[in-house]
């Protein structure tokens, strides 16, 4: 469980950081993090999903079940937090706050918050 929120938490700043950025064609593949064809055809298909859930469920816990669920769907933790970096970042971004508190609640498990800002490209500041 906790692996799942750590890669969740890692892959939502950095996937968020990307697109907020507008530079997700131009990174490096050298970044385990960057949203693979897979991720962003997900969040395609089912990112008003993820933002309607986040409606309903405005919570830390609520975040971690969509997570959980696009799991359950197939995804990789990876991949799951990059759908819910991307979906909040492109489609509800009224959902940055709520995103932030995801964050900064795991952000003490996996990295200081100062290092995952800094990988996000400044979107966490």
């Amino acid at each position: 469980m906790w692996r799942l929120r750590i890669a969740a938490l890692l892959a939502i700043c950095v996937g968020g950081g990307l697109l907020f950025g507008g530079v997700l064609a131009g990174v490096a593949k050298a970044d385990p993090y960057q949203p693979d064809q897979v991720a962003i055809n997900y969040t395609l298909r089912y990112g008003d999903a993820v933002c309607d859930v986040m409606d309903e469920y405005p919570s830390v816990a609520g975040v971690m079940g969509i997570v959980e669920a696009i799991v359950e769907d197939g995804l990789t933790p990876v991949q799951a937090g990059q759908v819910v970096g991307m979906s909040v970042t492109a489609i509800c971004p009224r959902h940055t706050t709520l995103m932030m508190r995801f964050i900064n609640q795991f952000a003490s498990y996996s990295q200081p918050a100062a290092v995952i800002t800094e990988h996000a490209g400044g979107v966490l500041r």
